[in-house]
């Protein structure tokens, strides 16, 4: 048992470079800004953990030393990268925000009907905006996802329960980009 506890002790400490070795992460709040998060620079490796960014906002896990724990490890309410000794790996994360329209489903109509007032939706820095509405195909059992704020889930569009698109508060029910596929079509279909 000696033997395997020294081979074991000697390769962390060769992983990390000794048993004294550690790494920087930022710590501070999940609202924290780049300018305000605090180099920690004695961080036992080899992870550091962030917050995440979903359609409703920033989650409210803290920027830390350590792999994400408990229920943020699974929930998707927190990031844990690897570190280093020189820069911390959780940088600040960024937040940009757009507008999407909700709908609800109107029993006395049977239809699903735009919400007047946009919702804001969030998403990380430099990803992608979409909006979605329920398609042609959606009854009131059509689970309709995150009040309008992202794209389609997988299959939905195919099936025409779902429409999205891919500009700020283009999910109106007005927007043209919705019906402008079948109208070319049907214009076509006449000629």
């Amino acid at each position: 048992h000696q033997t395997s506890t020294f081979i074991l002790s000697s390769g962390i400490n060769a992983e990390y470079g000794g048993a004294r070795a550690t790494i920087r992460c930022n710590v501070g709040a999940s609202t924290s800004t780049a300018a305000s998060l605090t180099v920690k620079e004695d961080c036992a490796g080899p992870s550091c953990s962030s917050p995440t960014v979903s359609y409703t906002g920033l989650s409210s896990q803290n920027y830390a030393c350590g792999a994400c724990s408990g229920s943020a490890a699974t929930d998707g309410s927190c990031d844990t990268c690897t570190g280093n000794a020189s820069t911390p790996c959780n940088a600040a994360v960024e937040v940009e925000t757009f507008k999407c329209y909700d709908y609800s489903f109107n029993t006395t109509t049977n239809k699903w009907a735009k919400v007047t007032t946009a919702v804001t939706c969030h998403v990380k820095k430099g990803t992608a905006v979409h909006c979605n509405k329920p398609g042609e195909s959606a009854n009131r059992t059509y689970n309709f996802p995150h009040k309008g704020c992202g794209p389609c889930a997988p299959g939905t569009v195919n099936n025409k329960t779902c429409a999205q698109c891919d500009k700020d508060s283009c999910n109106s029910a007005v927007t043209l980009s919705f019906f402008i596929t079948p109208l070319i079509a049907c214009l076509l279909s006449l000629i």
